[in-house]
């Protein structure tokens, strides 16, 4: 059985990360990987992923990484982020890997590493830290 089938469920109905060919997985109750595919409609114009782009794959990631540690039918939202670039995000592939850092009662904070995937080697290129808000199925 999943375990995380749920988080899966909800991803599936992410019409956005649909749009833009992410997928998801989520390894471990608290982490998520999202990847999305190099496609030059993402990229700005220097040929780099948007910003945005950097910037969405690392607050879904924390959001499904916040969900994971939820029970089924919670409802996640971003309170607030903070992205760093700290290089141009060039490579194959945009990779967000989220962690929860912190869960408490109704926030969760986590962090997140943005990557590239360049020649099969996974580069640094930003890092968010983001806050999570969490509401109970039915609230």
């Amino acid at each position: 059985m999943d375990p995380f089938a749920y988080v899966r469920e909800d991803f599936a109905r992410n019409t956005f990360m649909s749009f833009i060919g992410a997928t998801i997985d989520v390894p471990a109750a608290g982490q998520c990987v999202i990847r999305v595919p190099y496609k030059p409609e993402l990229t700005q114009q220097h040929g780099y992923f948007h910003g945005a782009m950097s910037g969405a794959v690392a607050d879904v990631a924390c959001g499904y990484a916040a969900l994971s540690v939820e029970p089924p039918g919670t409802s996640v939202l971003a309170v607030e982020y903070s992205i760093h670039f700290l290089e141009p995000a060039l490579g194959e592939a945009l990779i967000g890997r989220a962690t929860v850092i912190r869960k408490g009662k109704r926030l969760i904070t986590c962090r997140c590493d943005i990557l590239v995937e360049r020649d099969g080697v996974e580069m640094l290129t930003g890092a968010v830290l983001e806050t999570v808000t969490a509401r109970a199925p039915g609230s």
